[in-house]
């Protein structure tokens, strides 16, 4: 029985070829219209955050009460891979992050089980802690941000035009999600004057009393008649500072309103919180979120056409300004990929023609075409998107899926030359070439394999170059039987040989008949060589820079400021604002966002937000080009260097591939802080000898200064007051007490209550203030307390429930 030659068939039946390349192209075009843009191929974060507060509670309070019990719990999380925790200021914040091996299929299943874990450990924490607040989608892209800018508008004014855009871009196609940044939570402040207070013999929680009743929303009833039902509405809620002014207070036999001893202002948080600057202005930033499976391209059109649709509404003097802008980069990035997998196309035509003749030529040039829309008919079935890594596979593949229709077209050739028939030059051709072509194939692909079935968050980035170049391989082949033949058979045709082609043909020939002969007859000298130059190779590679991704493009700096524990958001905004000022009028510069007191949204996929601090600040400058990137970062390294040198900052590039903060990082675990600490002081120590090593330091620990109060317990009690009494009546005083609420539109504004005057000015009089004592009687604080000043470590980071330190250091040279 005859063997089945693939290649005869084709040819019999090339109407059926014509069909499928036909359907190919037309779906292959289709299909890279369809396919997703972005930037970054997508990888799963498998990283959840869990946050509480305790306030009043030192750091080593909170670990001990609140981190540690939620901690040993989260530790029976299934697939776990490590806890970290970060407790400061009144918070705890822990980070419960899965090994690389859980599928990305399963990542919901294990967010719902800690959220099961945490609900049945909450019930027994400390009265007074907050919490739990749990974000497991921790790794949304905000991938368009706006800033809304206006000198002459307040905050509040800001905020109502950018909640209406915020509403508006939720309806638009494609979109996930959309939040408000930096928003000043407005405040309605109650301020009394100690000296009032103690005058009057006025308790602070008689009078914040009454204003918690009368902002209480209480239903009146309804009237039911034959006809219809007619709700009572009872008016006087607290909408505005004039109607808490006129509310009456009654102590004892004295009547007067709150005004009359009181001002009551309405302004917003002081201290402010969480400040984003755009270009140095004050601005509410607008972030966009896409849906799974989106197209880039297609929301970032949308939403220009639906922002350029509400700038109209917009008063004069207010601007709506892009920060982040992801299809831009995307359509860019893929423009760019995409131009050179053109120009590498026209390369191997041009070559393909210049060697093997305009008829071979376009053979090949035909062939091409079906073997990439193929592969973008594979990607869209894959569910492979177009991005960096995918088109750089193309680019890679596009080399190497030439190769088979090469070899088969000029096997055709040499068949024809030797006098075969048309038909008989493709089986022969098929007969030869077939079999080792798969072969070589194959073990090409194999090579790929590490990469496409390995586990891990590099792998899931980079699985794409696997398959991307493993299918169009496998499909250049599947063309190089069933296409090359058919289209050498209809194409490729003897003509008079060119004698100046023979001739250099020929010398071609010889020449590299010659050298295999003498690479055959002195084959041991041949061997030796090979092997010299292959040692050679290996002693130079440690020369080689070695790194598994290339350097980032993209023009963004990420500037981090970190000023010493404890500073106030007043002292960030001072440097950061000092760092808008340098920037002004450089044209190396196209824009900079400014974040006090927080970071910026996840708004690239490689790019992780920290936990807000008011001793924090970050910046994100968009350079012109990559020249002025790198220069500029150094005149902002120095700037900060020469001007605040106390000011820890680190600058750094938007990477490629999985995100690390710093190259040089290192960690120290141990149950001991004491002993953690100083063995990492040491190996800092160590590590700043290094001359490759720069801006080398520690993520904690670090002393904040404190005031502490030892109260007298036998002096308190003969007062009819507690601990507890002396620390409500300071907090209301000191920082403020929420009272009630007042209603305002779309707005819940707290009313709180507090000291009038200058709150930094109490540390050296805190020993005068008077504390209310019961009966209308106000006692100093020192007659029964002792006030001294301490420090205390305000940071801790943990680490599978042990105190963790991290070295961190960029490097030169």
């Amino acid at each position: 029985m005859k063997r089945l030659n693939l290649a005869e068939w084709a040819i019999r039946h090339r109407q059926i070829i014509y069909f499928f390349i036909i359907s190919i192209i037309i779906g292959g075009v289709f299909s890279y219209f369809r396919l997703g843009r972005s930037e970054d191929p997508n990888f799963t974060i498998r990283e959840m955050v869990v946050a509480a507060a305790w306030p009043g509670a030192t750091a080593e309070q909170i670990t001990d009460q609140v981190t540690y019990p939620l901690e040993r719990k989260l530790q029976d999380t299934k697939g776990l891979d490590y806890i970290k925790s970060f407790t400061h200021d009144g918070k705890t914040v822990i980070y419960v992050d899965l090994k690389d091996e859980v599928p990305a299929s399963e990542v919901k299943q294990r967010w719902h089980d800690v959220r099961n874990a945490i609900t049945d450990v909450w019930g027994d924490m400390p009265a007074g802690v907050i919490g739990p607040v749990i974000n497991d989608r921790f790794d949304d892209v905000y991938g368009s941000i706006y800033a809304l800018t206006g000198d002459d508008y307040s905050y509040e004014e800001k905020r109502k035009y950018a909640e209406n855009i915020r509403r508006q871009l939720v309806l638009v196609p494609d979109v996930q999600q959309v939040k408000l940044l930096g928003v000043q939570e407005q405040m309605i402040y109650v301020e009394m004057d100690q000296n009032k207070l103690a005058s009057f013999g006025l308790n602070p929680s008689d009078i914040y009393k009454v204003l918690q009743q009368q902002s209480a929303m209480m239903p009146a009833g309804t009237i039911h008649t034959n006809t219809r039902n007619v709700a009572i509405r009872v008016e006087g809620l607290l909408g505005t500072t004039a109607a808490l002014e006129n509310i009456p207070i009654h102590v004892g036999e004295r009547s007067f309103h709150l005004g009359d001893v009181a001002k009551v202002t309405q302004t917003y948080t002081d201290p402010e919180t969480s400040l984003m600057y755009f270009n140095g202005k004050p601005a509410i930033g607008i972030a966009v979120a896409m849906a799974d499976g989106g197209n880039n391209l297609t929301l970032g059109k949308n939403l220009e056409a639906a922002v350029n649709r509400m700038k109209g509404d917009l008063p004069a003097g207010m601007e709506v300004s892009l920060v982040a802008d992801q299809p831009k980069v995307v359509n860019n990035s893929i423009a760019e990929f995409t131009e050179a997998l053109i120009e590498a196309l026209i390369i191997v035509m041009a070559v393909s023609f210049l060697s093997l003749g305009l008829r071979s030529g376009m053979v090949l040039a035909m062939c091409v075409p079906v073997v990439v829309c193929a592969s973008f008919l594979f990607m869209k079935w894959r569910g492979i998107d177009l991005h960096i890594v995918s088109l750089g596979s193309l680019i890679v593949s596009l080399g190497l899926l030439v190769d088979d229709a090469i070899i088969v077209i000029e096997m055709m050739q040499v068949k024809l030359e030797h006098g075969y028939s048309r038909m008989e030059s493709a089986e022969g051709a098929y007969k030869a070439c077939a079999a080792p072509m798969l072969a070589g194939t194959l073990i090409t692909a194999a090579g790929f394999i590490p990469v496409g079935l390995a586990v891990g968050q590099v792998t899931e980035y980079t699985n794409s170059l696997f398959w991307v170049i493993s299918s169009t391989l496998v499909l250049s082949w599947i063309a190089s039987i069933f296409v090359s033949p058919v289209l050498g058979y209809q194409f490729i045709k003897l003509g008079k040989p060119n004698p100046i082609k023979v001739k250099v043909q020929e010398k071609a020939y010889s020449a590299f008949r010659k050298a295999v002969k003498c690479f055959i007859h002195y084959r041991k000298t041949a061997i030796v060589g090979v092997a010299g130059l292959f040692i050679f190779s290996l002693l130079t590679l440690p020369l080689v820079n070695r790194e598994f991704f290339p350097p980032s493009v993209r023009p963004e700096i990420i500037l981090d400021v970190n000023l010493p524990s404890g500073a106030s958001i007043k002292d960030t905004k001072k440097v950061m604002s000092a760092v808008a000022d340098s920037l002004y009028g450089d044209k190396r510069v196209s824009s900079f966002s400014t974040y006090i007191g927080d970071t910026a949204p996840r708004f690239i996929l490689l790019f992780s937000p920290q936990a807000a601090e008011d001793d924090h600040g970050q910046m994100i400058i968009v350079a012109k080009d990559t020249t002025a990137r790198d220069s500029l970062q150094k005149d902002v390294q120095r700037f900060l260097a020469d001007s605040y040198p106390e000011v820890r900052a680190h600058t750094r590039f938007i990477q490629t591939g999985p995100l690390e903060e710093y190259p040089v990082m290192l960690r120290l675990r141990g149950p001991d802080a004491g002993k953690t600490a100083a063995l990492a002081e040491e190996a800092l120590a160590l590590m700043k000898q290094n001359p490759h090593v720069t801006n080398a330091s520690l993520d904690w620990p670090q002393q904040t200064p404190t005031v502490r109060l030892t109260i007298n317990q036998d002096k308190v009690r003969e007062l009819g007051i507690d601990n507890y009494a002396v620390s409500q009546d300071l907090y209301v005083k000191l920082s403020g007490y929420k009272v009630a609420e007042s209603y305002q539109g779309d707005q819940l504004v707290p009313i709180s209550f507090r000291l009038e005057g200058d709150n930094a000015a109490r540390l050296g009089s805190l020993s005068s203030l008077p504390v209310y004592a019961g009966n209308g009687r106000y006692v100093p604080l020192g007659e029964f307390a002792d006030i001294s000043y301490q420090n205390e470590t305000s940071t801790i980071w943990r680490r599978n429930i042990e105190p963790c330190i991290t070295l961190r250091s960029d490097i030169t040279g």
